[in-house]
């Protein structure tokens, strides 16, 4: 092989690494935020997707929480009517922001 060649392979190999390592350390650094808290919360359904919601559209729920912040949520395919209440997971991050999600039949059922 000649020396142009091993040159040009070990420059390639220097700039991959000059890109990518401070890519991923900038990555762990400010994007690997974990949980500091999860719970359980209860919310009553302020207003449900109706049934003859345009196609193409996510089903939406607004709920009111404990607390009376009211938030968005993903409903996914459950069934859910205003006045309802159901559970949520929060999670509670280092920052202060809080994210809900629904719970599934099956994760109240079984507490996980």
């Amino acid at each position: 092989m000649s020396d142009y060649a091993t040159h040009y392979r070990l420059i390639r190999a220097i700039g991959a690494v000059v890109v990518l390592v401070p890519a991923i350390l900038i990555v762990l650094l400010f994007f690997n935020d974990e949980p500091r808290q999860t719970r359980a919360v209860t919310a009553t359904v302020l207003e449900s997707p109706s049934a003859g919601g345009s196609a193409g559209t996510l089903p939406v729920v607004l709920v009111r929480l404990e607390s009376g912040a009211e938030v968005r949520l993903y409903a996914g395919n459950r069934a859910i009517s205003p006045g309802e209440t159901v559970t949520l997971l929060e999670t509670r991050y280092d920052d202060g922001e809080r994210r809900f999600r629904l719970l599934s039949d099956r994760e109240r059922m079984t507490g996980n």
